[in-house]
């Protein structure tokens, strides 16, 4: 699903007006919304209440992050974005407009691909020195009870000039995470439920200790001692397995 799919001639003169004058583009998103502790792109815009996503990207970051080459400790030294590059604000931007679209999204984990009906459209590079870069996000999804299925169109353009560089087409499903899917058999009365979550406790709080900025959650000897009285901490279990700190103020 392209823009022009969904929105009107005038309500595309209309986005780009409010793409241009939007003021959050240039503060960097926070690492709870683009499941990232090193995020890439500005604020989310959202057109309306349509699907229609786009953010800055700062470049500098991305250039200075990650060397696909590994050939410097000063960062990436070619002039040109290497395809690795475009990854980081597509799933960053995916994850930061899905959680203004789906419930709980953070209770889903989705397995992607490049859209097999649809071959990327490349029509420009990203110039570190040269290009303002942004990135469009255009959802098609259809929400069920345990999945999400969706198509994804991302449009690489340079701000300065508004020109469509690149279009990148993808597909995915999203399920139920495992933890997720434990506590609905717990709460429907699937006592076998309460071992399956002290297994992936266990090895959650495992993998909490190779963070690189420890979280402050939930004690795990607790969360199990109150799944083996019988409560149903749900709110801490959801906090517990979660990679990111959420924001107090988390506001869309």
């Amino acid at each position: 699903m392209k823009l022009h799919d969904i929105l009107s001639q005038d309500e595309i003169r209309e986005y780009h007006e409010s793409w241009d004058s939007f003021t959050g583009k240039y503060n960097l998103e926070t690492p709870y919304r683009v499941h990232s502790g090193f995020p890439i792109i500005g604020q989310v815009f959202q057109f309306r209440d349509k699907p229609v996503f786009r953010a800055h990207i700062f470049k500098r970051r991305i250039e200075k992050a990650f060397d696909p080459y590994f050939m410097s400790d000063k960062g990436y030294l070619h002039q040109y974005f290497h395809t690795i590059h475009y990854f980081f604000p597509i799933e960053q931007l995916y994850h930061a407009s899905m959680f203004r679209l789906v419930p709980n999204y953070e209770h889903f984990i989705t397995t992607d691909r490049f859209d097999k009906k649809r071959p990327q459209e490349m029509n420009g590079r990203i110039d570190f020195d040269k290009t303002r870069p942004s990135i469009e996000l255009v959802l098609d999804i259809k929400l069920g009870k345990e999945k999400i299925l969706g198509r994804a169109n991302f449009t690489f353009y340079n701000d300065r000039t508004n020109k469509n560089l690149q279009m990148w087409y993808l597909e995915g499903v999203g399920t139920l995470r495992e933890y997720v899917k434990n506590l609905k058999r717990l709460k429907q009365g699937d006592k076998e439920a309460i071992e399956c979550l002290v297994r992936e406790i266990e090895d959650r709080e495992t993998e909490h200790r190779k963070l690189k900025n420890p979280r402050t959650f939930p004690s795990k000897d607790e969360l199990i001692t109150k799944l083996r009285m019988g409560e149903i901490p749900e709110e801490e279990l959801h906090d517990f397995f979660s990679y990111w700190d959420k924001p107090n103020n988390l506001k869309f």
